[in-house]
């Protein structure tokens, strides 16, 4: 054997005497452990609930209660304010801006001296229509100068000096007889001009 062989093979000897160095494992980080907290829900009794629930169908019943008064009074309101309405609205129909002046056949107006003296009036006065009808009426009745038709009539000398002669047809019916009535009235005082236009 060569010396060199011979160094070769008790190197190698030695290192398979000498024990292998064993590593020792390195330690794992340790890792903190962190608690979860975990939210705690309520624990609600069933009494609890039912109390809860009871207290808001009550209320809702409240409500509707409330609701249905407040229709009733919007419909009482609406009836009450179209009643007002028509009310007012036959108020400002009946009501007219009062006049004192009373104009054409219900108007006042001067009158002749012979019709004045006739009616026993001042010289001045002034008087309707409709009046010296009712005057001239009365006169008529008090001195029964009336036929069997009572709206035709026969006057007397002071009657016939404010009337004049006959002159209008007694009647619509009966045009060609000619005389006085109530119908014509108007005719004659106007025929004679008693009324004064101012």
């Amino acid at each position: 054997m060569s010396p060199a062989t011979t160094a070769s093979a008790s190197t190698a000897q030695i290192k398979k005497r000498q024990p292998k160095k064993e590593v020792a494992p390195q330690p794992e980080p340790v890792v903190e452990a962190t608690e979860i907290q975990q939210e705690e829900t309520p624990v609600v009794t069933v009494p609890e609930t039912q109390e809860k629930v009871k207290a808001l169908l009550e209320y809702a019943s409240n409500l509707t209660k409330m609701v249905k008064t407040l229709e009733s009074e919007i419909k009482q309101l609406q009836q009450t304010y179209l009643k007002e309405q028509k009310q007012s609205k036959k108020k400002k129909k009946r009501t007219r801006a009062p006049s004192d002046k009373k104009h054409g056949f219900l108007g006042t107006s001067a009158i002749s001296a012979d019709l004045s003296s006739f009616l026993g009036l001042k010289k001045d006065e002034k008087v309707s229509r409709p009046d010296v009808t009712k005057a001239i009426s009365k006169y008529v009745k008090e001195k029964e100068l009336f036929t069997e038709k009572k709206s035709i009539f026969k006057p007397d000398q002071k009657l016939l000096k404010i009337l004049g002669e006959p002159a209008f047809p007694i009647s619509k019916k009966e045009p060609s007889v000619l005389g006085y009535s109530y119908f014509n009235l108007q005719s004659y005082l106007k025929k004679m001009n008693h009324f004064i236009k101012a």
